[in-house]
């Protein structure tokens, strides 16, 4: 269900946006498998929705609110190179290895968050439970607001906010500003 563009797979289902994207490092004879999920309502998002629309023929898995990789764990636990391989047989057991990890990977990842608006609030609703970072509940704030869920707004950026870094005023104003108004937290995307 993916279209493929260069090395960008984009696959468009509803409210939600899937991306595979294959990123090159020719310098360090590697690459990355990375994947993204974005949804409509939010338009562009870059640290919060930008009140921007999409351009989803040009997104990439970085231009996504939820991002990840798919990682081959050859060295160590953390690593997200893919080598190319230094001769063809290399090359091909690099591919089948990624083959073989791609159902595992992408499906944990693809199917969190496969449903509109559900599945989104479910996470929201984690979030409540156990606290993440502020800067993923202020987007949990735009996701509750996306659906119409207003309380659920304005309960994940009380929670939020005692745990914003002291620097960090941008998102403390926003969180705050959604706590007294949380219609604020609704994407407001521009023709």
């Amino acid at each position: 269900g993916f279209t493929q563009k260069a090395d960008v797979f984009r696959q468009i289902d509803g409210e939600i946006i899937r991306i595979v994207d294959i990123q090159h490092s020719v310098k360090r004879h590697c690459f990355q498998v990375n994947l993204g999920i974005h949804l409509r309502p939010l338009g562009e998002y870059v640290m919060g929705c930008t009140g921007k629309p999409l351009v989803i023929e040009t997104m990439r898995e970085y231009d996504c609110a939820w991002r990840n990789s798919i990682l081959p764990n050859l060295i160590n636990d953390y690593d997200s190179d893919w080598l190319y391989g230094s001769n063809e047989q290399e090359a091909i057991e690099m591919v089948q290895f990624l083959v073989s990890e791609w159902n595992r990977q992408s499906q944990i990842f693809f199917n969190a968050l496969a449903h509109w608006p559900q599945d989104f609030i479910h996470q929201a609703n984690l979030a409540v439970q156990n606290p993440i970072h502020p800067m993923d509940m202020a987007k949990l704030c735009h996701v509750a607001a996306a659906a119409g869920n207003l309380d659920l707004v304005k309960t994940l950026a009380e929670l939020a906010l005692p745990a914003v870094p002291e620097r960090a005023t941008s998102l403390k104003q926003k969180l705050e500003s959604f706590m007294i108004n949380p219609h604020l937290a609704i994407p407001n995307i521009s023709p």
